[in-house]
């Protein structure tokens, strides 16, 4: 992996804590938390549709990757320029 990011041009360091987990944490405004994930493993990702249901938002539209049904088998952008 590391050998593919500098054949595309990404640099880094490993600096820090190289054994840091990640968390994703949804507060409201007012500091009371609707949402708290830490990772457990490397990899390990909040469910897009835990993210919908603690903001109150149906996410039965849904696929179980978070994207729309009508689009969760259609192009996805895969860079910044795609996307934008």
């Amino acid at each position: 992996a590391n050998r593919e990011a500098q054949a595309a041009g990404l640099s880094g360091n490993l600096k820090g804590d190289g054994l840091q987990m990640g968390a994703t944490f949804v507060i409201e405004k007012g500091g009371k938390v609707l949402l708290d994930f830490r990772q457990s493993h490397y990899g390990d990702h909040v469910p897009p549709l835990d993210i919908l249901k603690a903001l109150g938002i149906d996410g039965s539209e849904m696929d179980t990757n978070g994207a729309a049904e009508d689009e969760a088998d259609g192009p996805m952008c895969t860079s910044k320029e795609e996307c934008s």
